[in-house]
């Protein structure tokens, strides 16, 4: 984000009965249509709530579909910006702050 303050992805998390009766904890990040900081990398992008949103996503019986849906789309290029880093960042086995590092052109 511009601001370099944190942020948060929309996501969702469930617990279900998978084969055997296990119980099965799964998670995903929703996508959504690319803003136009995004659009030249990649079509998608996570949906990205602002801080105002958070309890109500997180909120289990928010039962508002479209107030929930209305929180999905790309948020503001405005509030973004972009920079080229290693493509190291691709690699599994690198970790660290260097992966993000912006680079020159």
């Amino acid at each position: 984000m511009a601001d370099e303050r944190p942020f948060a992805f929309a996501g969702l998390w469930d617990a279900w009965e998978g084969a055997g009766h296990d119980c099965v904890e799964s998670c995903t990040i929703v996508t959504t249509s690319a803003n136009q900081i995004i659009a030249p990398i990649h079509d998608r992008m996570p949906a990205i709530l602002r801080p105002e949103q958070y309890d109500a996503w997180l909120d289990p019986g928010n039962g508002d579909d479209g107030s929930l849906e209305a929180m999905n789309g790309p948020c503001s290029s405005k509030s973004m910006c972009a920079s080229p880093v290693s493509p190291a960042i691709n690699r599994g086995d690198v970790e660290g702050a260097a992966c993000i590092e912006p680079r020159a052109a």
